[in-house]
């Protein structure tokens, strides 16, 4: 029968008796969860196959059990047949009409290429996941569904072509060659059979893979704000201003055309942008990234991307946020290069130009207008474009704070959110930043809770407990250093599905011992796990084990441990919360504030003094008062995790002299073959449709 009258029973119901009526295809199925259980498409509800299960605990010891998404739920079910719902009564007629679809295929390729997939219920791979997603779809064949009952060996070849090339397109580490050799290959192998229909087909992803979005591309000089770039080398004078692109081009930014990529966040986010008015806001990032820190700063990028300021609570990290630039940076690291007004101030110069010049599209019959918010970032580069001073410690005379003009040496007078709010009018910034972009004092009154805390001020804190439950008093004998990962890693694996990130391989392999010295040092060290939210995930195990080490052994020092554990994770609660902070929320986030301040100055002795990280966390109420009491979509956790995208994208790549290029190149490519194979699996859809009709 043909795949697209599949039906199966709900999962999540699991009825011991249930009807004929109870029957979903797998459309009906996304609906269902979405309007009888709660779970919308997109979710990150995990569970498990219970006939799976079942199978299992009746001795089938082939069977493994693990816990996934509804998605892959969905998938689970069209390839075991989980839960299906059998057609007695219609099987003849639908294997006649299937037999009859297939025979026709090879007189008519073109009309029916759109039968040699079967019918697939969920989107091509979307290659914007998170990292563990993609990381996990690399190395799985059955990211796309196909069928194994088709019978014409047209279709069956052109089904086991692109169920290959879908594999080998979602790696990471898969370059442009390699899809083309793909291509070509199986072109050959076609042409041997008279396989029109899947000629026809890979050419269409040829075409698409030997454009590269040259079309799409856009070229920036960071060095002269005038500059026009072409990859024309016709009717250029010396006395103009254009230069060609072969000209020192490995300094040149890469930025993706303006109205291509404003159509294609509509496409993919019609949902979001139906409930906007027409003016839509965007957050724009940025951050340097060394992708190879052994080639001396040549493998440095400034990484710029965008965002819808909306709440994808229900999407995946990865899937609002869009790479539009990329600035290799080495260059501009020499001072006789840099502009008076930033190293980055030609760049963003000339980026908004662009990007103002093309920011109004048509869009389901509304005028639409992006415009840029908010600009959100690390500390580093953010002082960078709003030239304030970089200072990171508690010494100097210099203002180095973006919200207020407080000296380095007078943090430790305004150590509580009170003591700056009763002086607030005289210590904000009100002088307006000569940057390119923004023109307003607003989008600088920011600071990223996930850099401060997953990156700073945790890291510190953890690094310094570790010392203090290695050393022993009368209260508490101490743990040796090279015991502590093993109760860590008993608390990381009883926290079940709860936990942060998988932290397990750290743990198991005892790397705390060999990054945690017990010699006392003046200058700040810290340690992290991985990522921000590896490092939160040891912070909560950490805590675990201090609560029940207190139960054992009532020391004043593990209550000092526990204590400030417990504020930074507090404060990290009351950051991500997703609805607005109410005056009791508020009134909350200064005194947990106050808190963590408190008691990491007093875990540190104060020898370390003040960080920049630590001030900025006294303006956390300021900032959320800014951004209409929530701080949660300041994040840039999400952005953080695509920079291991790019940095895949680029160790793929052989093109060492202008590798921004190839990266682009790699993301625009994909994005059309998603396109393309969209297109193609909708009108298949309409034609089976129209021949289940007739």
């Amino acid at each position: 029968m043909p795949p697209s009258k599949t039906k199966f029973y709900c999962p999540l119901c699991n009825l011991p008796n249930p009807k004929p009526c109870q029957s979903y295809t797998i459309p009906e199925l996304r609906h269902h969860f979405s309007i009888d259980h709660h779970h919308p498409e997109g979710s990150q509800f995990k569970t498990t196959c219970k006939r799976c299960v079942e199978k299992q605990m009746k001795g089938d010891k082939r069977i493994r059990i693990k816990e996934t998404t509804l998605e892959y739920l969905l998938r689970h079910l069209q390839i075991k047949n989980c839960f299906k719902f059998v057609y007695q009564n219609f099987v003849e007629n639908s294997s006649e009409l299937y037999s009859n679809t297939s025979a026709s295929s090879i007189e008519e390729p073109t009309e029916n290429c759109n039968l040699s997939l079967e019918s697939i219920d969920v989107p091509i791979n979307e290659f914007n996941d998170n990292v563990d997603e993609l990381s996990n779809l690399s190395s799985n064949n059955d990211e796309i569904i196909f069928s194994d009952t088709i019978t014409d060996p047209h279709v069956k070849f052109l089904n086991a072509t692109l169920k290959n090339f879908f594999w080998l397109m979602s790696k990471n580490s898969t370059t442009v060659e390699m899809l083309e050799w793909n291509i070509t290959s199986c072109q050959q192998f076609a042409l041997i059979y008279n396989n029109l229909m899947a000629v026809e087909t890979l050419n269409y992803l040829s075409e698409i893979i030997n454009k590269g979005g040259m079309d799409k591309l856009k070229y920036i000089s960071p060095f002269d704000e005038d500059e026009n770039i072409s990859r024309e080398l016709n009717n250029i004078t010396s006395q103009s201003n254009t230069i060609p692109i072969t000209e020192n081009k490995k300094n040149f930014a890469v930025m993706i055309d303006t109205k291509y990529l404003l159509n294609l966040i509509c496409q993919n986010h019609s949902d979001v942008i139906s409930q906007c008015n027409n003016k839509i806001e965007l957050q724009l990032y940025a951050d340097e990234i060394n992708i190879n820190a052994f080639t001396s700063g040549m493998s440095q990028f400034l990484h710029v991307s965008i965002r819808l300021k909306n709440d994808f609570i229900d999407k995946s990290k990865l899937e609002s946020i869009y790479t539009i630039a990329l600035l290799p940076t080495i260059e501009l690291k020499h001072p006789e290069l840099k502009s008076d007004r930033g190293k980055y101030y030609n760049f963003f110069k000339a980026f908004f130009h662009e990007f103002n010049s093309n920011n109004i599209i048509e869009f389901q019959e509304r005028t639409l207008e992006f415009v840029f918010i908010q600009l959100l970032g690390d500390h580093p580069f953010l002082d960078s474009y709003w030239q304030i001073n970089s200072n990171n410690s508690c010494r100097g005379v210099i203002p180095s704070c973006r919200l207020c003009t407080l000296t380095p040496v007078e943090y430790e007078k305004f150590s509580k959110v009170s003591d700056f709010e009763k002086n607030k009018d005289e210590l904000i910034r009100t002088m307006i930043p000569d940057d390119p972009i923004f023109r307003c004092l607003k989008p600088m009154y920011y600071s990223d809770y996930f850099h401060d805390l997953l990156e700073g001020v945790i890291p510190t804190n953890l690094y310094l407990i570790i010392q203090g439950i290695c050393k022993s008093d009368i209260n508490f004998p101490g743990i040796r250093l090279c015991d502590v990962s093993m109760p860590l890693l008993n608390y990381h694996k009883n926290r079940g599905k709860n936990v942060y990130q998988n932290i397990s391989n750290i743990l198991s392999r005892d790397l705390i011992s060999l990054k945690v010295s017990m010699v006392d040092e003046n200058r700040r060290k810290a340690i992290t796990f991985n990522s921000g939210h590896g490092t939160l995930e040891a912070a909560q195990c950490m805590f675990d084990l201090i609560s029940n080490l207190l139960q054992e052994y009532p020391s004043t020092r593990l209550l000092q441990y526990q204590r400030t554990l417990n504020a930074c994770l507090k404060l990290y609660n009351l950051c991500c919360q997703k609805t607005p902070l109410n005056p009791y929320d508020i009134t909350n986030l200064k005194n947990t504030c106050d808190n963590v301040v408190l008691e990491s100055l007093k875990l540190s002795e104060n020898k370390y003094g003040w960080s920049k990280k630590l001030h900025y966390i006294t303006h956390y109420a300021i900032i959320a008062e800014f951004n209409g009491n929530k701080l949660h979509d300041l994040s840039t956790d999400r952005f953080e995790s695509k920079h291991k995208i790019v940095k895949r994208f680029f160790q793929a790549s052989a093109n060492h002299r202008m590798p921004s290029l190839t990266i682009i190149k790699k993301i625009i490519i994909r994005e059309e073959l998603k396109k393309f194979l969209r297109k193609y699996l909708y009108q298949k859809e309409i034609r089976k449709k129209i021949l289940s009709l007739t």
